[in-house]
C-alpha cells in the first residue's frame, strides 16, 4: 500500500517513487525538514493516537511538507 498525505485538497503519494525511495524520502524529509525521527513523522502522517491525543501536522508543518514534497519532486522528476 502507498503512503499518502492530503494537504489543501491535494493528495501527495509518498509511495509514487517506489517503496525503497519512499522510505528514504520519509527518513530524509523527517530529518532535514522537520528535525524529527521518521517514526514521529509517521505518527503525524497516520494520525496515530499517543496519550489519548491524535497526532497531526500543524499548519506550519503542512506548509513545510508541501515545500519538501515539491523539492523532492523536482529532484526525482528532473
Amino acid at each position: 500500500s502507498s503512503v499518502t498525505c492530503r494537504y489543501q485538497g491535494t493528495d501527495y503519494d509518498l509511495g509514487a517513487f517506489g517503496t525503497n525511495i519512499a522510505l528514504f524520502a520519509v527518513s530524509k524529509l523527517s530529518k532535514d525538514y522537520f528535525n524529527k525521527s521518521s517514526s514521529l513523522f509517521y505518527q503525524r502522517l497516520n494520525g496515530n493516537k499517543i496519550h489519548e491525543k491524535v497526532c497531526r501536522f500543524t499548519d506550519k508543518e503542512l506548509e513545510t511538507l508541501d515545500m519538501a514534497l515539491k523539492d523532492f519532486a523536482s529532484v526525482f522528476l528532473h
